[in-house]
C-alpha cells in the first residue's frame, strides 16, 4: 500500500520547482519462512525530493541555469527479519549549466554543466543484513559537455 505525489511548477518566469513524496507501507503477505508481515529491505516508508532551478535570461550570464535539490530517504530495515533499522538520510545536490546556443545559433541544444552530488559529504549506508553494510556514494563533482549535431 502506498501513495505518491509529484508536482512540477513554474514559480516565476525564471524559477521552476519539481517535488515528490512517496509513502510506502510494504509488507510480505504470504511466506512460509517467517517473513510474513515483515517489511522488505531497502524499502523506506517515506521518501521525498525537491529540485529548484533558476534560469538567467538577460545580461552577461544569460543562458546560465543554477539548480539545487534535496533528497530524503527514510529508515529501512537492516535485514529480512526486521531486527533493526538503517537510519534515514538527507542529501543535497547542486548544479550549474550553460546553454551554448547563447554563444552561437549553431550550438542550439548543446550545453556544459557541473553537477555536485551529496554536496556536503553526508555519510549514509545501506545494508543487506547486519553483516553486510556499505557506505553510500560520497560527494562527487562531475563536468558534462553535451553537443547536438
Amino acid at each position: 500500500k502506498g501513495v505518491e505525489f509529484e508536482a512540477n511548477v513554474m514559480l516565476t518566469d525564471n524559477i521552476d520547482l519539481a517535488t515528490s513524496y512517496t509513502y510506502m507501507d510494504m509488507k510480505v503477505t504470504e511466506d512460509n519462512t517467517g517473513l510474513e508481515g515483515k517489511t522488505p529491505i531497502w524499502v523506506p516508508k517515506h521518501a521525498a525530493n525537491a529540485w529548484l532551478n533558476y534560469y538567467i535570461y538577460n545580461g552577461m550570464p544569460a543562458g546560465t541555469t543554477i539548480g539545487t535539490g534535496i533528497r530524503y530517504v527514510g529508515e529501512t530495515q537492516i535485514d529480512a527479519m526486521n531486527s533493526d533499522q538503517v537510519p534515514d538520510y538527507t542529501l543535497v545536490d547542486m548544479s550549474v549549466a550553460y546553454d551554448l546556443s547563447y554563444l552561437s545559433d549553431s550550438l542550439d541544444g548543446s550545453s556544459i554543466s557541473v553537477v555536485a552530488s551529496n554536496l556536503f559529504g553526508t555519510e549514509y549506508y545501506s545494508c543487506y543484513d547486519t553483516n553486510n553494510c556499505w557506505f553510500g556514494a560520497e560527494r562527487s563533482i562531475t563536468a558534462n559537455v553535451k553537443f547536438n549535431f
